[in-house]
């Protein structure tokens, strides 16, 4: 009987630390989550700067279109040799898309901000950086900015360099 009881009295206490440990599991399973969605949208916007699109001259200037997902409207997000720098602010889905500040519709996640720097000269590449925060606060608009990003549970930024080609 008193090896059933210390039994019971082990197995009881084994029982009560692995459910203190979920709390802790659960938190990391959801930065987890949250870091892998981040890092899919970088990849995104370093996936749209492989995709420029050689679409003519204008004035003399080479110029480029980004893929559309890439704008905060619904045409292509145009780039131009000389050009001055710009900037957008978008949002992560809980799927991992990246979606316009124009959509209400869908739930916002992340926050992610682009800056992108067209080429000076042609044969330069187009430079843009890249900031997602989370979680997203229904404060951040179309010109959040990183400095506005950063204290919050998570965040990661990145620079890409990209040099576009110059013929169709």
């Amino acid at each position: 009987m008193i090896e059933l009881a210390l039994a019971i009295g082990v197995f009881g206490f084994c029982l009560l630390a692995v459910v203190g440990l979920l709390p802790t599991g659960l938190n990391t399973q959801r930065f987890s989550q949250e870091q892998s969605r981040a890092g899919s949208a970088l990849d995104m916007v370093y996936s749209a700067a492989q995709s420029l699109q050689f679409t003519g001259r204008t004035s003399g200037n080479a110029t480029w279109s980004f893929p559309i997902y890439f704008s905060d409207s619904s045409t292509a997000a145009i780039v131009w040799v000389s050009q001055g720098a710009w900037n957008y602010t978008f949002f992560v889905s809980d799927g991992g898309l990246i979606i316009p500040s124009t959509d209400t519709t869908t739930g916002r996640r992340q926050t992610l901000y682009v800056k992108v720097y067209p080429p000076q000269i042609e044969g330069q590449p187009v430079q843009i950086y890249a900031a997602v925060a989370w979680p997203y606060k229904p404060t951040d608009t179309s010109v959040t900015t990183p400095a506005q990003m950063i204290g919050r549970e998570g965040f990661m930024d990145t620079l890409v360099a990209f040099t576009p080609k110059s013929t169709l």
